[in-house]
């Protein structure tokens, strides 16, 4: 199985992989797929991150989250490349076990709008359609486009695995992606708030001083 030509079909000819993709049984060379491209990019994500958190803290003192990059520079003053990674690298097993809940879910979602496979198509369509974070998620300040690119996989590949109407699946999609981003941001925007009252209350709790 080679991984980089398979990563390299779904990146560039979606539509063509996914059609093809009847041709494959079971979940297994999904899995190993999954698995295989996990386990890179921990290691790829534990290295990058280690030597870019100074692009993060100039990124959030930059937007006035003063007391975010002060916590997220306490958090990493003591450790080091291999503590990341092996840090990482524990959430590793639960990421391939999580990985057959989210298909799961996946599956259940797709039913509801009469696709036409059984779980494994699903399995390997969830497994597929995670390649632009495999490839590019290690790379700083791109998660967002990652995530739009993922999503136009998921629509694509859905059509021609569970034979899904385009128009159906790319509104079964992007409804909900939509909502999720603005709930995430709000979260996020609730979460820097809140960080920044702390700070402002008690800024020994940070570190800030």
């Amino acid at each position: 199985m080679n991984f980089v030509n398979r990563a390299i079909d779904v990146l560039t000819k979606p539509t063509r992989y996914f059609k093809n993709i009847q041709k494959e049984e079971g979940v297994k060379n999904a899995f190993i797929y999954y698995a295989v491209f996990s386990l890179v990019f921990i290691a790829i994500a534990s290295i990058i991150g280690y030597f870019t958190q100074g692009l993060y803290l100039k990124f959030y003192s930059m937007i006035g989250l003063d007391s975010i990059a002060q916590l997220t520079k306490n958090s990493f003053a003591t450790r080091s490349v291999l503590l990341i990674f092996l840090m990482n690298l524990i959430v590793y097993p639960f990421m391939l076990a999580f990985s057959f809940l989210w298909a799961g879910i996946l599956h259940v979602w797709i039913l509801i709008f009469n696709g036409k496979q059984d779980y494994s198509k699903t399995y390997q369509l969830y497994v597929y359609t995670r390649t632009p974070r495999f490839v590019f998620g290690w790379i700083p300040f791109v998660n967002f486009f990652v995530g739009i690119y993922s999503l136009i996989l998921l629509i694509y590949g859905t059509t021609e695995v569970h034979k899904i109407k385009f128009r159906t699946s790319a509104l079964m999609y992007i409804i909900p992606y939509v909502i999720c981003l603005i709930l995430g941001l709000l979260l996020i925007v609730m979460a820097a708030l809140f960080i920044n009252t702390i700070a402002t209350l008690n800024p020994t709790t940070l570190g800030v001083q």
